[in-house]
């Protein structure tokens, strides 16, 4: 399989689940959330680690991507959410 097939795959599985918790978001506490998403995206981000070596950038941003995307989840905001902002929010919640 090549790894372009690999990180498309990971990205449809992670939108999926994401989706998922975008319907959800709104009934969970914050922490509940974030566990969700870090669940989520951790578990399949981490399976593939070692193959990740030396990737194209081009998928090293789709992977980002999604990670954005969970953090705008969690956060519940939109799409212009500055990530400096988002980073903060997550790291204040954190503690």
């Amino acid at each position: 399989m090549k790894l372009g097939l690999q990180v498309a795959a990971t990205v449809r599985s992670c939108n999926y689940h994401l989706q998922a918790l975008r319907s959800l978001r709104n009934s969970l506490p914050r922490d509940i959330a974030v566990n969700i998403a870090c669940s989520i995206i951790g578990s399949r981000l981490d399976y593939s680690n070692v193959i990740y070596f030396g990737m194209a950038k081009a998928n090293f941003h789709k992977l980002q991507r999604i990670q954005n995307r969970a953090v705008r989840i969690v956060c519940d905001v939109t799409a212009t959410f500055s990530r400096l902002t988002a980073s903060a929010t997550l790291a204040d919640n954190a503690q």
